[in-house]
C-alpha cells in the first residue's frame, strides 16, 4: 500500500491578501479605441500585401535564374556533345594524345559559359546542373581514349610483325636476320593477344600462324631467284613443323613453278652465256678453241699487234708473245721465224696454236686449263688472279672465252648442256629438263633473230652508202669512198663478216664500170622484185638488190623499198585483201608461188600498181567487184607486147613491157606536167594504167 510521509506540523498558513481595488468598466471606443483598432488592422493589411509582393518578385527572380541556368546547361551539353563527337572521331595514337586537351576544353567551355551568366545564383545553379554533364562526357572520352590506346598498341605491334615479314621477303637469304625476325614476331604477336585477353592456347596458335607466315614469305621470295634453295628450305621447314598445313600446299605449288620457270631461265642463261665456265670444263674441238681464243685475243685478226711489254709484243690472231715465239715454234715442230714473218703467215699461226694449245688441253684435261696456261703460263689453281698488260685477269679471260664458246655452240649442244644441268639441279623432277630445253630453244632463236636484225641493219646502212646515200651523193667505187659516206656507214662496214665485205666489194667494182642500161630481161627482173616486196616481204628483204644487174635508179628504189618494208614488215593490206579475193582466179591461171614464183611476184607488183591507180581515178579504194575486174584485166593478153613485138606474140597485162615510143611520151608528159624526171617504176605504172584504162574503156563500150 502507499506510504504517505508524516511531518507533524500544520500545512496551512495565513495569507497576506491586499484590500480589493475598485475598477470602472470603460469601453475603448469611448476614447477612440475603435479608430485605433481600425488603423491597426489597416496596417496589418498593408504588411500582408507587401509580403505578397515580395514573395511574388522573389519567385519570379528564382524562375529567371533557373531558366538562365537551364539554358546555359543545355548550351554546354550541346558543346560538350560536339567536342565528344570530334574526339570520338580520332583513332589510335591521335586519340590518346588528344585526351588531355579534350578534358581541358570541356572545363574551359563550362567556365566560360558560367562566367557569362547574369548573377551568382544562376552561376551556382548552372554549376550544379552542368557538373554531371561534364563528368559523363569526360568519362566517355576516357573510355574512347583507352580503347584507341589499346588499338594503337595492338596496331603498332602488328606493324612490327608485318615489317618482319617484309624484311624476310626482301632478303630471304639472310639467315641471322630471319631468326631475329622470328623472335620479334613471337614477341609482338604474344603482346597483341595478351592485350586482347586471350588464353595461352590461343596465343600459341597465333604465334605458330605468324611464324608460318614468316616462313611462307621467305620461301616465296627465295623461289623467285633461287628456287632450288627455296625447295630445300621448304622441305626442312615442313619437317620441323614450322609451316601450317594450308601454307605447305601453296608453297609447294609456288616452288615447283619457280623451279620450272626461274630454274629453266637460270639454266638457259648459264648455257647461253657460259658464266659458269661449264663450256670450257672439258676439251673442245680445235675449231671451237681457235674461234674462242682468236676472237677474244684479236677479233680473229692475223695482223694484230699487241702493246709493248717486258716479253715483247703479242703477235697475230692468237697473240703469241715475241719472247715465247721461238720456243712455241720448236714445240710445234715448225722452222724458226721472225715476228714479222709470223704475222704474215696465217697458216703458221694456226698450226702453232693447234699444236701448243692442243697439248695444253690434252695435258690439262679441259679447255679452261689450256686457256689459263695459254694466257698466264700457269694452271687455273696456280694462276689465281694474274693479269696481263691490259688488266685482264685469268678468271676474266676464262669467262670471256667461255662466253664465246657458248655463243658459237650448236643448238643441240646447248640443249644437251641444259638438260645435264637440270638433271643435276633437280634429279627427281624430270619436267625441269623439258622446261630448260624449251627456254634454251626460245633464247637461241631470239639471239639469232637479234643477230639477223643487227646484220640486216648493217647491210642496209652499207647498201645505202653503195647507192650514194639518202641524199643522192657520189656513187662509191672503193672501200675508202664507201666509208667516206658517213661514220654510220664506216661502223656498219667494220661489223660485217668478211664474206659480206667481199660481196660488196664486187658491187664497188661494178659501180666503177658505170651504170647498167635497161633491157627486157632486167625490166622483168625489176617487176619480179617489186612483186616480191608485196607477196613475200621477208624474202624480198633478204634479196641482194644492190648487187643486181639493174640500172642504179632501180636499185635505189628497191633498196629504199627494202628499208620501208623493214619499218613495216607487213605487206600492203589492200594488196593482201585483193589477193584473197583473186586467189581462185590466180590458181586457175596457174599463177602461184609454187608453180611460178617469178610470175607470181610480177602479178602481185602489177596488182599493187593497179589498185593505186584505181584509188586515184575513183577517189575510193577498189571494192570486191572492182578487184575481180582488175584481176581479170591483168590476166588479159595484149597482142604485140611479146618479146618479138608482133601481133602473133602477146603478154598478159601484168607482164607487159613498156615500148620505147610510149616510154618517151610518158617521160615528156611527166616533165611537162610535174617538172621532174620520172623513175622507171613511175613509167611502168603509168603505162600499165594506160593499158588498164584502155581495157576498161573497151569493156564499158562493149557493155561489160
Amino acid at each position: 500500500m502507499a506510504n504517505v510521509p508524516y511531518s507533524g506540523v500544520p500545512s496551512v498558513a495565513p495569507e497576506d491578501a491586499p484590500v480589493p481595488r475598485y475598477s470602472a468598466d470603460t469601453p475603448t471606443a469611448a476614447f477612440g479605441g475603435a479608430t485605433a483598432q481600425a488603423l491597426t488592422e489597416l496596417g496589418g493589411s498593408f504588411r500582408e500585401v507587401g509580403n505578397e509582393l515580395w514573395s511574388r518578385a522573389d519567385a519570379m527572380q528564382q524562375l529567371k535564374n533557373h531558366s538562365e541556368a537551364n539554358a546555359a546547361a543545355a548550351d554546354y551539353a550541346e558543346q560538350a556533345g560536339k567536342a565528344h563527337a570530334d574526339f570520338s572521331a580520332l583513332q589510335g595514337k591521335d586519340a590518346v594524345e588528344a585526351y588531355p586537351g579534350y578534358i581541358d576544353g570541356l572545363k574551359k567551355t563550362r567556365l566560360d559559359i558560367q562566367n557569362g551568366l547574369s548573377n551568382p545564383m544562376s552561376q551556382k545553379l548552372f554549376e550544379s546542373e552542368s557538373f554531371s554533364t561534364m563528368g559523363r562526357t569526360i568519362f566517355n572520352g576516357a573510355g574512347h581514349a583507352a580503347s584507341e590506346n589499346k588499338s594503337y598498341s595492338i596496331g603498332a605491334s602488328a606493324a612490327r610483325v608485318q615489317a618482319s615479314r617484309n624484311a624476310a621477303l626482301v632478303d630471304p637469304t639472310d639467315e641471322k636476320g630471319f631468326n631475329e625476325h622470328v623472335a620479334t614476331t613471337i614477341k609482338e604477336t604474344t603482346a597483341q593477344w595478351q592485350q586482347k585477353g586471350a588464353d595461352a592456347d590461343t596465343i600459341d596458335n597465333a604465334n605458330h600462324k605468324a611464324v608460318s607466315d614468316l616462313w611462307y614469305d621467305r620461301i616465296a621470295g627465295l623461289a623467285r631467284q633461287q628456287p632450288f634453295m627455296a625447295d630445300k628450305l621448304l622441305s626442312q621447314a615442313t619437317k620441323d613443323g614450322k609451316i601450317n598445313g594450308e601454307d605447305i600446299g601453296r608453297l609447294t605449288s609456288i616452288v615447283r613453278d619457280a623451279t620450272h620457270t626461274v630454274g629453266a631461265r637460270n639454266i638457259s642463261s648459264e648455257v647461253m652465256s657460259g658464266s659458269d665456265l661449264s663450256w670450257g670444263s672439258k676439251p673442245v674441238s680445235m675449231p671451237q678453241a681457235k674461234l674462242a681464243i682468236g676472237t677474244f685475243e684479236s677479233g680473229n685478226n692475223y695482223q694484230s699487234l699487241g702493246v709493248q711489254t717486258s716479253h715483247g709484243r703479242a703477235l697475230g690472231r692468237y697473240q703469241v708473245m715475241e719472247e715465247f715465239l721461238p720456243d712455241f715454234l720448236k714445240q710445234a715442230g715448225m722452222p724458226a721465224m721472225t715476228g714479222k714473218e709470223f704475222l704474215q703467215s696465217p697458216s703458221a699461226q694456226d698450226k702453232l696454236f693447234e699444236s701448243v694449245f692442243g697439248k695444253y688441253m690434252t695435258n690439262g684435261g679441259s679447255f679452261n686449263e689450256a686457256a689459263s696456261k695459254w694466257f698466264s703460263g700457269k694452271s687455273v689453281a696456280d694462276a689465281g688472279n694474274a693479269k696481263d698488260a691490259n688488266g685482264t685477269t685469268v678468271p676474266g679471260y676464262l669467262r670471256n672465252t667461255n662466253a664465246i664458246l657458248a655463243r658459237n655452240a650448236g643448238l643441240q649442244d646447248q640443249i644437251a648442256s641444259g638438260r645435264t644441268k637440270a638433271d643435276a639441279m633437280s634429279p627427281n623432277d624430270p619436267l625441269l629438263a623439258d622446261y630448260a630445253e624449251s627456254r634454251i630453244i626460245t633464247d637461241h632463236n631470239m639471239t639469232l633473230a637479234a643477230k639477223r636484225d643487227d646484220d640486216y641493219k648493217n647491210r642496209q646502212t652499207v647498201e645505202g652508202g653503195l647507192i650514194g646515200g639518202d641524199k643522192g651523193g657520189k656513187i662509191p667505187t672503193t672501200v675508202e669512198e664507201l666509208k667516206g659516206q658517213g661514220p654510220e656507214v664506216e661502223a656498219a662496214w667494220q661489223k660485217m663478216q668478211d664474206s659480206d665485205k667481199r660481196r660488196y666489194m664486187t658491187v664497188l667494182a661494178h659501180n666503177a664500170k658505170g651504170d647498167t642500161a635497161w633491157t627486157q630481161d632486167n625490166l622483168i627482173e625489176y617487176q619480179r622484185l617489186k612483186g616480191m616486196a608485196q607477196s613475200d616481204p621477208a624474202a624480198f628483204m633478204d634479196t641482194d638488190v644492190v648487187g643486181a644487174a639493174l640500172p642504179m635508179s632501180a636499185r635505189k628504189e628497191l633498196v629504199n623499198l627494202q628499208i620501208s618494208k623493214k619499218a613495216n614488215a607487213e605487206a600492203d593490206p589492200r594488196v593482201m585483201h585483193a589477193l584473197q579475193i583473186l586467189r581462185p582466179t590466180m590458181e586457175s591461171a596457174q599463177i602461184t608461188r609454187k608453180g611460178d614464183a617469178d610470175g607470181y611476184d610480177r602479178f602481185v607488183g602489177s596488182l599493187q600498181n593497179a589498185l593505186e591507180f584505181y584509188a586515184q581515178d575513183n577517189k575510193k579504194p577498189a571494192d570486191a567487184k572492182a578487184i575481180t575486174e582488175i584481176g581479170q584485166q591483168l590476166l588479159q593478153r595484149v597482142p604485140g607486147t611479146g618479146y618479138f613485138g608482133s601481133n602473133f606474140s602477146s603478154d598478159p597485162v601484168y607482164n607487159v613491157s613498156v615500148p620505147d615510143k610510149h616510154r618517151a611520151a610518158i617521160v615528156q608528159q611527166v616533165q611537162d606536167e610535174r617538172g621532174i624526171m620520172p623513175t622507171d617504176d613511175m613509167i611502168q605504172r603509168i603505162y600499165a594504167g594506160q593499158v588498164l584504162r584502155q581495157l576498161q574503156t573497151k569493156g564499158k563500150a562493149d557493155g561489160r
